[in-house]
């Protein structure tokens, strides 16, 4: 008998429901256990199905399209991010962020207006209507306009969600629930989703679907409802790349090609630019910003988890507390509880690594250099600690040359004849910045300052 191929739609403990491919056929399956060391599995995942006697058995997850952390799902075809108008009136960072998301994960962002029916009353209504249309509409973004009050719009919200996977999010009061309700055709007595009211007080919202569950329209079409979405944390998205994923940004025709748009002057920066000759939306722009520089305080945050955890490993070092005893007899200037690591390198000096912060030691390296870690030396960014140490202790001295502006030195590393590490180490040894270059790059350096 061949196996099945089928969709989880649903996970009950360690019971999955799912459903067979090209088929209106449901099933409660379990994983076979070399299956659940290996892999977790998430709604939405097109497993393998193996029939032994009267069970089911998954033995085998396909290639996943894309995956969520929270809510955990799986293989998403379109985002149906809904929004209202009136109460609650839209949150347009959140709004941001989920289509941030959706780019970066492949998944095509779709905005779902709700309570339409408030415009025609309402004047900040029709204005909230007005801008989602002119902003969003004007960067290629899909918008759709229902009331699941009135059910005006939701024939063509279904013809959209035909032969697809799509989730539904939203902010919580927004009706995101009732909408699900109407393209399921269910009354509320029997719908597996409680509507919440709005409190008549906060004018906010309740949580109330209970668990993430894939809901099939017909054959080749589902949707899924997920709960938590209240908050939206882009926990994969560095402040770095989130450019990327704001299409009015592309080819941008700034001056740097690494143009953050944030710190840069509108003498260099295009966008800023545009936003000051009224092309880009000043509102969008402006969260843009805050958006960046929040995740920029979560790579600081970051980096310094990661130099802690880096510093429980050398404490033990008997080596290291004689250096650290030999900087102290010197009278070096250090803070003990700080050093990432300590060692000696190739010019026979000292030299150590601290936590440091913004401009200098390991939180100046993993903020500005991370990328290029793993880019030029394939080191991942909790592994820059290490893999600086063993440069640091194993390496060859390409050149060392004293800067006469700050005193210390600049110094390039190389180890096993492929790595490559430029340095700024002060006078009494402190490693101010390091970062990887090439090798081309590095000869062209030898070749200028090595003997």
């Amino acid at each position: 008998m061949e196996n099945i191929i089928a969709k989880v739609i649903r996970i009950d403990l360690d019971i999955y429901i799912l459903k067979v491919k090209n088929s209106e056929d449901i099933i409660s399956a379990k994983v076979r256990g070399n299956l659940k060391k290996k892999e977790s599995i998430l709604v939405g995942d097109l497993v393998e199905v193996e029939r032994v006697k009267e069970d089911y058995m998954i033995i085998n997850v396909q290639k996943r399209n894309n995956s969520l952390i929270r809510p955990p799902v799986s293989n998403i075809d379109q985002m149906i991010i809904v929004v209202s108008v009136g109460a609650p009136k839209p949150d347009y960072i959140l709004l941001d962020k989920q289509i941030v998301l959706c780019f970066s994960k492949k998944i095509k962002p779709v905005i779902c207006v709700n309570k339409i029916d408030l415009a025609d009353e309402d004047i900040e209504a029709k204005k909230d209507i007005e801008y989602i249309n002119s902003v969003y509409g004007k960067i290629g973004v899909e918008v759709v306009y229902v009331s699941a009050k009135k059910e005006i719009g939701i024939d063509s919200l279904k013809q959209l969600l035909r032969k697809k996977t799509s989730a539904f999010s939203g902010n919580s009061g927004v009706g995101k629930s009732s909408i699900v309700r109407e393209i399921l055709d269910i009354s509320e007595e029997k719908s597996k989703l409680e509507v919440g009211e709005i409190g008549r007080k906060t004018k906010r919202g309740k949580h109330t679907t209970k668990s993430v569950t894939l809901y099939s329209i017909d054959t080749d079409s589902y949707i899924l409802d997920t709960p938590g979405f209240s908050s939206y944390e882009l926990y994969d998205v560095e402040h770095k790349q989130l450019r990327n994923y704001y299409p009015e940004f592309l080819n941008s025709g700034c001056d740097y090609d690494d143009c953050a748009h944030v710190i840069e002057s509108d003498k260099v920066c295009n966008i800023k630019r545009k936003v000051n000759d009224n092309k880009i939306d000043s509102g969008r722009y402006e969260r843009y910003v805050y958006i960046y520089e929040k995740l920029k305080d979560k790579t600081r945050a970051e980096a310094i988890a990661d130099v802690k955890q880096v510093y429980k490993n050398w404490s033990k070092d008997n080596a290291a507390e004689e250096l650290i005893a030999g900087l102290e007899k010197s009278g070096v200037k250090f803070t003990k509880e700080n050093i990432v690591f300590i060692t000696k390198d190739g010019t026979g000096q000292t030299v150590w690594l601290e936590t440091g912060s913004q401009s200098t030691g390991m939180q100046h390296i993993i903020s500005r250099h991370a990328d290029d870690f793993q880019t030029k030396h394939g080191v991942a960014k909790t592994e820059i600690a290490n893999h600086l140490e063993t440069v640091f202790h194993h390496g060859k001295v390409e050149y060392s040359r004293i800067l006469s502006n700050t005193g210390g030195y600049e110094r390039l590393y190389s180890h096993n004849g492929k790595y490559y590490l430029l340095s700024g180490v002060g006078e009494n040894g402190y490693i101010v910045s390091a970062y990887p270059i090439r090798e081309k790059e590095a000869l062209k350096l030898i070749g200028r300052y090595g003997k």
